[in-house]
C-alpha cells in the first residue's frame, strides 16, 4: 500500500466514548435518549444457555436493536438452529474448541452482504464481518470477534491492523 493511500485522520475530530458496562435497565434508558443505528455486544458464555435472557430483554424493550453482536456463543454442530430470534437473521462462526464462537443477529429488514474477505487470518479468533447498505448513506462495516484467552493480544492487533490496511 502506498503512503498516499493511508487514511489521514490527524485533522479529524473523533468522538471517543469509553467502553462501559450497562445492565438491561440502564441500557434501555440510554437507548430511549438517542437515535441512530442501535448495536449492542454481548459475551454470552453460551448462547443456548442465555438466549432466554436476550429474548426477555428484547420483548420488554420498546426499541428493536438493529444488531446484536455475540461473542463466546459456544455453538457446535447444528445448535445454531435453536437460537433464532424473530425479526432477526443470524450469522455465526462456530469455534473449533469448547469455548469461543461469534455471531451477529441483524434486523431482518437491513440490507447486507457478508464479508468473508475481511476475516482475520488468525486461528485464535472467530470473527464475522458484514457490510450494511442504506439507500441514503454510505455502507457500514460491522463485525464481531471472539479472541481466545491466553493468546497474544499484540499478534491479534497486528493481524487486525494488517487487515484494515489491506
Amino acid at each position: 500500500m502506498a503512503t498516499e493511500d493511508v487514511l489521514d485522520l490527524s485533522n479529524t475530530v473523533l468522538r471517543y466514548e469509553p467502553c462501559k458496562f450497562y445492565n438491561l435497565t440502564q441500557l434501555q434508558c440510554l437507548l430511549n435518549k438517542i437515535s441512530g443505528l442501535f448495536l449492542v455486544h454481548c459475551n454470552t458464555r453460551s448462547l443456548v444457555k442465555n438466549l432466554n435472557k436476550i429474548m426477555g430483554w428484547l420483548n420488554s424493550s420498546s426499541i428493536l436493536l438493529d444488531i446484536i453482536a455475540i461473542s463466546e456463543t459456544k455453538l457446535f454442530g447444528d445448535k445454531h438452529t435453536v437460537v433464532n430470534i424473530k425479526s432477526y437473521r443470524f450469522i455465526h462462526k462456530n469455534s473449533l474448541t469448547e469455548a469461543g464462537g461469534a455471531g451477529l443477529y441483524i434486523k431482518s429488514e437491513l440490507l447486507l452482504r457478508e464479508r468473508p474477505d475481511l476475516k482475520l487470518d488468525d486461528d485464535d479468533v472467530e470473527d464475522l464481518w458484514v457490510e450494511l447498505f442504506s439507500p441514503f448513506k454510505e455502507s457500514i462495516i460491522v463485525g464481531t470477534i471472539y479472541f481466545h484467552p491466553n493468546n497474544s493480544v499484540n499478534e491479534l492487533s497486528r493481524n487486525f491492523e494488517n487487515r484494515l490496511l489491506s
